[in-house]
């Protein structure tokens, strides 16, 4: 989902495209203020059945929430519309230690969605975060990052809940 409030040129829309393995129709463009006072409607435009990746300005609402933020609830309407799909948020860092602010946002999810699973890639101030009810989706993410990271970057994974 796209959500940029400037048009992509043909050059970057056909990279990021390409980047991600997707065709046009995988794409949801919305170029009015992201969540305007819309947010129902803005999600109830994903139709797509399979993964998703979500890109919110800030990332996961712990607190006040924001048109930056995606809510908890939001999220879990999105897993429950499929509970094989993996959902992927990026996560901005917030004021204070980097590390805690993930904790917090992975203990709050849980506590609002029970019987999930999740891994997060974290690197300085930023964070992927990979949710689905799939316990096995979840495992192989871990099992490709082992791979792809071949143990020099393994510290920045992590499981939850830790069931490796």
């Amino acid at each position: 989902m796209i959500t940029d409030v400037k048009p992509w040129d043909e050059n970057t829309m056909f990279t990021y495209i390409r980047l991600l393995n997707l065709t046009n129709d995988h794409q949801i463009i919305n170029r009015r203020r992201i969540f305007s006072n819309k947010r129902k409607k803005y999600f109830q435009n994903i139709r797509h059945r399979g993964d998703i990746f979500l890109d919110p300005d800030t990332g996961i609402a712990t607190g006040k929430v924001s048109q930056k933020h995606i809510q908890i609830t939001e999220l879990k309407k999105l897993l429950e519309d499929n509970r094989k799909r993996i959902l992927l948020v990026y996560q901005h860092a917030a004021r204070g230690p980097f590390k805690k602010r993930i904790e917090l946002i992975i203990k709050r999810v849980f506590q609002e969605i029970p019987n999930l699973y999740c891994i997060t890639y974290e690197c300085g101030a930023v964070a992927m975060l990979y949710f689905s009810f799939h316990k096995d989706r979840i495992v192989a993410i871990k099992k490709y990052f082992d791979h792809l990271l071949a143990n020099a970057c393994t510290h920045r994974v992590r499981l939850w809940p830790n069931f490796a």
